[in-house]
């Protein structure tokens, strides 16, 4: 009898080991800017997710096809939940194949139903059946997956077999791949997740395929832990916790040891971190993002737009901006697809600049620089937030275009009234920033320089004495300048190539066009990424798209 009770109580300390309270969790503690909740109440649902914390949220948990590989600053295209490239059966149909033993985090197998679930919640989201309440519609999808004549790309998705899938395109679309990188193309269990309903931030729960399964969201932390079943090598963080903390709070808990992870950190903070050792520090990555001064096309004509472009001092303008930058010699940066570095950006050049106006018939090329300040053979204004960036830049904006002959006006305002959108026949130029959803270009192109589609700018700013705040300024509107038949069809052509060696082709000649010929920005330049965070943290990806993943990162412990 005491050697059953014996063999009893010995395996049912096999199935059930104690568990051991002393032992220590491993958690990861982030803290960010804004979290799933700050702007929406559905900030959880990859299709409502608007701001950069809910999209880091989403990329724990949940996965798409495909992803850029963080843990590689050259961010390449990998296969996530698909097996492979997939390949096109004829111009608007591409299949792939998906890949097989993975589970969601509530236990469900991943398979092809779940992949046309998925889409299926997407299309009708994007009010493809034509019946959904316009409030309901997302923002976000509308400007990823809308063709710039108001059709969705993806017509329906067609499952071949359990682990094979077909999408159907509507018109040939040959960047799919890279669109499904996006956070709103991660795929959910179809058990879990409300198909008619976004998921509600607080209440409700997003499962996917990731390294994390989520645990709960009080508003302002979120909370995360290790997905046992996940499909690649193991996780080394139990738990994964994201705090939304204001700028200074954040920064204060990183000083104080309270998260070891830093997001959006203030650049005037950066040496201090720097100096101390218990803190790593990086800001060798370029991003992706690209800053530019945006020229009225209809009213500053091409030449006078060369000309501005030389006569710019770019460094001083570099000098300005709160991140380290480079110029941007081209729109885009060496991750994107199609990048050709052989683009030949104008430079500062005052001599070349005066030599272009003085080919339209103004000044002489023997004048002093008190003359050509004097001659105001052109004028425009230029629109900005009232912070003491924003005018600094316009002060050297002013005197470098004085130079040439152009009086530059200001029409500054309280980030709180100022929207260009709404004064397109007053501006005449004002300073954006895109930062790629994607990393294909014609994301960029068609979002900045085309009046087709609808884009985001960011505007970033510091307090002064005209009564602004700190802000993040973002812009959401059509831009009516570049209006060019030529150049629209040309995104036409390249957009609907399935061909990546062809389409990649189409992209070099509109590079050459835009900053070789048409000049429809000032070029301005690419911001770094600053990374902060504990130093014994191990494994980080830092990457251009600026990007949080806790998947590759564990603690090292030197004891």
């Amino acid at each position: 009898i005491a050697s059953i009770l014996f063999n009893i109580m010995f395996f049912n300390w096999i199935l059930n080991p104690p568990i051991n309270t002393d032992e220590k969790k491993e958690t990861l503690i982030v803290g960010f800017k804004y979290g799933p909740s700050y702007w929406s109440d559905y900030g959880l649902d990859p299709l409502n997710a608007y701001n950069d914390g809910s999209m880091t949220i989403i990329r724990q948990v949940a996965e798409g096809l495909y992803m850029y590989d963080y843990t590689n600053p050259s961010l390449p295209r990998i296969p996530m939940l698909a097996e492979d490239d997939g390949f096109w059966e004829d111009n608007i149909t591409w299949t792939v194949g998906l890949r097989r033993h993975i589970w969601f985090q509530d236990g469900e197998h991943f398979n092809a139903t779940a992949v046309k679930w998925t889409f299926d919640r997407l299309l009708w989201f994007l009010n493809s059946s034509g019946g959904l309440d316009p409030s309901m519609m997302s923002m976000e999808l509308g400007s990823l997956y809308l063709l710039p004549n108001g059709t969705s790309i993806i017509d329906e998705i067609i499952i071949n077999d359990e682990y094979s899938v077909s999408f159907r395109l509507n018109y040939p679309f040959g960047p799919i791949k890279d669109l499904l990188c996006h956070p709103s193309a991660s795929i959910l269990s179809p058990k879990s997740t409300p198909k008619w309903e976004y998921i509600d931030t607080l209440s409700g729960v997003i499962v996917g395929t990731g390294p994390f399964a989520y645990s709960s969201c009080d508003g302002e932390i979120v909370k995360l832990r290790r997905w046992e079943r996940y499909w690649r090598t193991g996780v080394y963080f139990d738990e994964l916790i994201f705090k939304e903390m204001d700028s200074e709070t954040r920064h204060d808990a990183m000083l104080n040891k309270e998260i070891d992870y830093l997001m959006h950190p203030a650049p005037s903070m950066y040496s201090l971190f720097k100096e101390d050792p218990s803190f790593t520090c990086d800001n060798s990555i370029v991003g992706a993002n690209y800053h530019g001064l945006v020229l009225a096309n209809e009213r500053i004509n091409s030449t006078w737009r060369e000309a501005i472009s030389y006569a710019i001092n770019y460094s001083s303008i570099i000098e300005e901006w709160p991140k380290d930058a480079i110029r941007a010699e081209n729109p885009l940066t060496s991750v994107y697809f199609g990048y050709d570095p052989s683009v030949k950006t104008p430079i500062y050049n005052s001599t070349r600049a005066r030599e272009i106006v003085v080919s339209m018939g103004f000044g002489n090329m023997n004048w002093s620089n008190e003359q050509w300040r004097n001659a105001d053979f052109f004028s425009f204004n230029q629109t900005f937030p009232n912070t003491y960036l924003y005018e600094n830049l316009f002060v050297n904006l002013y005197l470098d275009l004085e130079l040439i002959g152009i009086d530059l006006q200001s029409e500054g305002a309280c980030w709180a009234e100022w929207d260009p959108s709404s004064h397109w026949a007053e501006f005449n130029s004002y300073w954006i920033s895109w930062y790629p959803d994607y990393l294909d270009p014609i994301n960029t192109f068609y979002n900045v320089f085309s009046s087709k589609t609808q884009y985001y700018t960011s505007f970033f700013g510091y307090a002064s004495n005209s009564g602004c705040n700190d802000f993040l300024f973002i812009h959401y509107g059509k831009d009516p300048y570049i209006n060019n038949s030529w150049l629209e069809q040309k995104y036409i052509e390249a957009l609907s190539e399935i061909n990546d060696t062809k389409r990649a082709l189409k992209y070099a000649e509109l590079q050459h066009y835009l900053a070789e010929e048409l000049f429809p920005n000032v070029f301005g330049f690419h911001n770094k990424v600053y990374n902060i965070h504990s130093s014994d943290l191990r494994n980080i990806p830092y990457n251009p798209l600026d990007v949080f993943y806790a998947w590759p990162i564990y603690r090292y412990n030197s004891d």
